[in-house]
């Protein structure tokens, strides 16, 4: 009994000196559940990201190279001005112990007095699809309501539109006051191939066709046109007699209002320097 009392005792001794050599890393699990990390899963190379055993002769303890640094980028934003907010670099001692913590967590960063400048510029003709309903779209470009007719299964603006650009939109000439106001927008080709909202666009000719007969005639503006030099106005005119209408692939429909009868005239021309009207259709 003796004898069998004392090998117990050899092999508690054993079992506890094994225990206590273990290289195990203790320490309370954090939000991640990373916890019981051995010191052999930190790897002292740097220079490598592969994972697995350290190599020979490295160190099982974490070694720390650098102090931590911080930075600052200056982003600055054209509506609200700059804003400094702190960048860390990728030079920074992250702890995995208590030990590690205490020696390095107060560390004192080194100061920079280099920044990073960011200009973010947003562009004012951005596209923003338009709110639409069956009869009324609202241009979020500028919140302009237009009213919309279904025809030949096309969703059509039942007015001009008058979005205003910063280049190729014309409103006035000497005594004409604002004219777009009463018809629209007047819009030089390459503008108007770009000016109707997101998910909209020009008609094409035979759209346009097919509305006119359609549509009674005073539905349409007759509002005549600005003629232009070097992208300059030099005159306006027409007005009440002819409407001109953009139409797709470079082309302008002339509406013609001579006829007291109703009859419906017009014509379909290539595109001029000239400024004319936009409405713009849309499948959906």
């Amino acid at each position: 009994m003796k004898k069998i009392t004392a090998l117990l005792g050899i092999l508690g001794a054993v079992g506890m000196y094994t225990a206590c050599s273990s290289d195990t890393v203790s320490g309370p699990s954090d939000d991640n559940g990373l916890s019981g990390l051995t010191s052999s899963s930190v790897s002292a190379d740097s220079g490598d990201n592969s994972t697995g055993s350290p190599t020979s002769g490295s160190s099982t303890n974490p070694v720390v190279k650098d102090s931590v640094v911080h930075q600052t980028v200056i982003i600055t934003v054209t509506s609200s001005g700059s804003h400094e907010v702190p960048y860390p670099s990728d030079k920074t001692v992250f702890c995995w112990t208590d030990k590690c913590e205490k020696e390095y967590g107060n560390a004192t960063p080194q100061s920079s007095s280099s920044s990073i400048s960011i200009q973010v510029t947003m562009s004012s003709e951005a596209q923003t699809p338009p709110t639409v309903t069956e009869n009324k779209m609202i241009d979020q470009r500028d919140q302009k309501e237009y009213a919309l007719i279904r025809i030949g299964g096309l969703h059509w603006m039942a007015e001009n539109l008058n979005y205003e650009t910063k280049n190729g939109y014309f409103c006035s000439f000497q005594e004409s006051g604002d004219v777009c106001a009463t018809y629209g927008g007047f819009y030089t080709n390459g503008t108007a191939q770009r000016v109707c909202p997101e998910g909209w666009r020009l008609p094409t000719e035979s759209e346009f066709k097919a509305a006119i007969e359609a549509q009674e005639w005073k539905w349409w503006n007759f509002g005549g046109r600005f003629k232009l030099e070097n992208n300059e106005p030099i005159e306006y005119g027409d007005d009440k007699k002819l409407g001109y209408l953009w139409v797709a692939d470079n082309k302008y429909i002339q509406l013609k209002n001579y006829a007291d009868d109703g009859t419906k005239e017009y014509e379909v021309h290539d595109a001029s320097e000239r400024a004319y009207n936009v409405r713009c259709v849309s499948e959906q």
